[in-house]
């Protein structure tokens, strides 16, 4: 569960991607607020194009696939984009000349032969 001093307040599930950007500054605090549950994320900083932004936040959660649509495994997903790209609609924009990208695999914790 993400809430920030801006009085955003928001659950993110498995493949969902949220960027913060701290700009003149914020205050940063992760919590699992479910204490039966295990909280499994990646968290990655990024110098960002340019300082003296303002905070903002924002974020993406994937949609499931359709009825009869099949997701082909292993695939790569793409995350996050250089903010000044219009590639990629899906995609969160990053303040930086960055893309990222998840492999999902057939199952969980395994790698893929590449």
């Amino acid at each position: 569960t993400h809430e920030d001093t801006a009085g955003r307040h928001e659950t993110l599930t498995r493949g969902a991607v949220q960027t913060v950007t701290a700009g003149t500054g914020i205050r940063h605090v992760e919590q699992n607020r479910h204490q039966n549950q295990e909280l499994s994320f990646v968290q990655l900083w990024f110098v960002p194009y340019d300082w003296d932004l303002a905070p903002q936040t924002s974020s993406h959660i994937p949609t499931a696939p359709t009825p009869g649509e099949q997701l082909q495994r292993p695939a790569w997903r793409a995350l996050a984009r250089p903010s000044l790209s219009t590639a990629c609609e899906a995609c969160v924009p990053v303040g930086q000349d960055v893309w990222l990208f998840v492999l999902e695999t057939e199952e969980p914790g395994f790698g893929a032969g590449y």
